[in-house]
């Protein structure tokens, strides 16, 4: 993939781009993989790498004040890392790499210092 065939859409234009992860296989979305971008504001952007195509019309689906530092996706979860210490867990529903909107779905934790790095086990 060369990310320089890609043509930003005019929502995204200004938009900083910090961390990325690809996600396992999603057949029941795309019949493929995504890249679940984090950005500066604390939103996240997906990204279909077959079809050139950004998902949700190219949308911000914000979730965190500040910079997501770091992004999992594992077990039909993703976890994201904040420059603000916040670690947030969100399950993949409904197909969907989004947020739920369901918030009593998501786990939190909250750090001392900024998140810039994760890791799990296969087991976690």
């Amino acid at each position: 993939m060369q990310f320089s065939e890609v043509e930003l859409p005019q929502t995204l234009a200004d938009v900083d781009f910090v961390s990325a992860a690809f996600t396992p296989h999603m057949p029941e979305v795309t019949g493929g993989y995504l890249l679940l971008m984090g950005t500066k504001d604390g939103a996240l952007v997906a990204y279909d790498p077959q079809s050139f195509d950004f998902i949700d019309c190219a949308s911000k689906h914000f979730i965190v004040d500040g910079q997501i530092g770091s992004i999992i996706i594992e077990k039909s979860c993703v976890v994201i890392g904040s420059s603000n210490g916040k670690l947030i867990k969100y399950p993949i529903t409904s197909g969907s790499i989004f947020p739920p909107t369901d918030q009593s779905l998501y786990s939190y934790m909250e750090t001392e210092s900024a998140i810039t790095c994760l890791a799990v086990d296969k087991l976690s």
